[in-house]
């Protein structure tokens, strides 16, 4: 007869079926009980107390292998309403639905290859596990000895789900920190997998090796005393005599005024602090129940159970932002308040500079002058080219025309996720581009011979006369302004002089070494400055007899390009000029 068949006539009440399926199945009953309490004769009761429970709801088995995964919850939630009636054992208060167990290993499928060597491991790693809360201990054997799912534990311990995830939350960082405070202190190696797969191996090893005791096992006599207690529980009411239902009335009327003072007693034990909290977004949500409500007794608050709704953000730990319902529970008590998650703070902005300047027709880039753009939560903001983003990015609103001289101001606009603006800006100048000096392409056409330096006795102003005069009947393309005084630059240039003092005096007539003109103070080679009959002033270089080179328009001015004109070079008669000047620079 196979475990099914002897599962069906059990549910019959066969004195030889029960007694087999016991047999079948309390020795890996005992272990996991004695796990639980740890005394041996703690474990006898639990699981004497088990088999009553479960003989006497066989019906609710479909097969012999739920059978022993129903059974063993059987024997944890017994465990646990003895753990509390000896010893008040507080169960953890400690909730977090996002709290996600990861498993990254196998369960059963671990199988040192010399098992042999690992007794000490195995002791070792038992002792660490009997040393757990015993809350803790429960899930962690359910979940790698039992093979039972967060879910199935739940159901078996009467607690959400989210409870159990944080057990064993917490007591795999027990095991893991204790393996590896073991490993460092003895420099040794403990498991050749995963830690939890090496747990899991120890249970299974545990269980082969525990020896159940001769008063434990299930004999004939011992089932007779079960089967009694078995017939007990399924007794479902009393014999219907006046008698009976006379006491049955009593009691049921004590047992009422019992439970109204008990009712009085156990109701409105928690009341809410606030109804409505805000939090600042990027911060963790309180799982303690002190925080939420006023406990009429220490221990409901001890006892109670905090549940919060809420989304997090991708992978980070913090909730979006927005309102979350959360809950204060205890038994059948339920106090609901009101998470608001609210983002107040601003993201930052940090610049290079403050200012920049740049000259005219330069390539200008505006996001390079950005160092940062900073979420204070959630990091680095990145620039977004669409210039009508309010949510999760940077813009750069640029009005600088690189080719226009003058001042600008360019603004950066960010948004962290939530919405909150930050503005900064920085001031850009763009600088004139300086006018180029103008190069002159001459050839000598002037017939008149070279100066001598003996006819003069300056070098310097012969070097200038001459190259005055190689300038003469040639034109060229000029800027409009003032094409005489390029002439007279060039000519110095000629000589290897620096022509910027020239320009200097010329704009500015109260800068340089310049007097009256006398014919007789003239030296070939000084640049004279003449007020024409025309009414404008004019420049050119004094070559001797009265004659001085001079750049001057052989028509109507016409301008083919934007500020640029085209000017003949001539020599010119300066005792045509009404008021001289005249310039030495060496």
């Amino acid at each position: 007869m196979n475990e099914n068949q002897w599962l069906e006539k059990a549910k019959q009440n066969d004195e030889e079926a029960i007694t087999q399926l016991i047999e079948l199945t309390q020795h890996n009953a005992y272990f996991v009980a004695k796990r639980y309490v740890k005394k041996d004769s703690d474990a006898e009761d639990v699981l004497q107390e088990s088999y009553i429970k479960a003989l006497a709801n066989l019906d609710k088995v479909k097969d012999h292998e739920h059978f022993i995964k129903w059974f063993h919850c059987i024997v944890a939630n017994t465990s646990k309403d003895f753990l509390k009636k000896k010893n008040l054992m507080l169960f953890s208060d400690i909730s977090d639905e996002n709290n996600d167990i990861e498993i990254e290993d196998t369960r059963i499928e671990f199988v040192p290859d010399q098992a042999h060597n690992y007794k000490e491991q195995q002791r070792m790693v038992m002792e660490i596990v009997d040393r757990l809360p015993d809350d803790q201990r429960m899930c962690l054997i359910m979940y790698y000895y039992d093979q039972l799912n967060g879910k199935e534990i739940a159901e078996a311990l009467q607690i959400p789900e989210a409870t159990v995830k944080s057990r064993l939350k917490y007591a795999k960082n027990k095991l893991v920190h204790e393996v590896e405070a073991y490993e460092k202190a003895n420099d040794v190696k403990l498991h050749s997998s995963a830690v939890f797969s090496f747990v899991a191996y120890v249970l299974m090893q545990e269980a082969k090796d525990c020896k159940l005791p001769n008063t434990c096992k299930i004999s004939n006599g011992i089932y007779k005393h079960l089967s009694k207690q078995v017939e007990k529980e399924r007794i479902c009411f009393i014999r219907s005599t006046g008698f009976k239902w006379l006491i049955a009335a009593t009691v049921v009327s004590i047992f009422g005024v019992l439970g109204y003072f008990i009712w009085q007693y156990e109701s409105d034990l928690m009341t809410l602090k606030n109804t409505t909290i805000t939090v600042e977004y990027g911060t963790e949500f309180s799982f303690k129940p002190s925080d939420y409500v006023q406990c009429k007794r220490e221990r409901v608050c001890e006892l109670a159970e905090v549940t919060i709704d809420f989304k997090k953000v991708k992978d980070r730990s913090y909730a979006e932002v927005g309102a979350y319902e959360g809950k204060v529970i205890h038994r059948n008590e339920e106090e609901i308040f009101k998470i608001i998650v609210k983002d107040t703070k601003k993201p930052t902005i940090e610049l290079k500079k403050d200012k920049i300047s740049f000259t005219e027709g330069d390539a200008f880039e505006p996001s390079k002058n950005i160092k940062s753009v900073k979420d204070p939560i959630d990091g680095d903001i990145k620039e977004r080219k669409d210039k009508s983003i309010v949510k999760d990015g940077y813009v750069v609103k640029n009005t600088v025309d690189k080719n226009k001289p003058g001042n600008y101001k360019v603004r950066v606009l960010a948004y962290d996720k939530n919405g909150n603006k930050t503005e900064k800006s920085y001031a850009v100048t763009v600088k004139k581009k300086p006018k180029p000096k103008p190069v002159v392409k001459t050839q000598n056409t002037f017939s008149a011979p070279a100066i001598k330096q003996s006819e003069v006795g300056s070098s310097t102003g012969v070097a200038v006369a001459n190259a005055a005069k190689k300038l003469v009947g040639k034109s060229s393309v000029w800027f409009a302004e003032a094409s005489c005084i390029n002439t007279a630059a060039a000519a110095m240039e000629g000589a290897g002089l620096n022509s910027d003092q020239l320009y200097n005096a010329y704009h500015d007539l109260g800068k340089g070494n310049y007097k009256k003109y006398e014919v007789s103070s003239l030296k070939i080679g000084d640049v004279i400055m003449y007020y024409s009959t025309l009414g404008v002033y004019h420049t050119c270089v004094y070559i001797g007899n009265g004659m001085a080179v001079h750049g001057g328009f052989p028509h109507v001015a016409e301008v083919p390009e934007e500020g640029m004109v085209t000017v003949q070079i001539s020599t010119y008669n300066c005792a045509a000029a009404s008021e001289v000047k005249f310039f030495r620079f060496w």
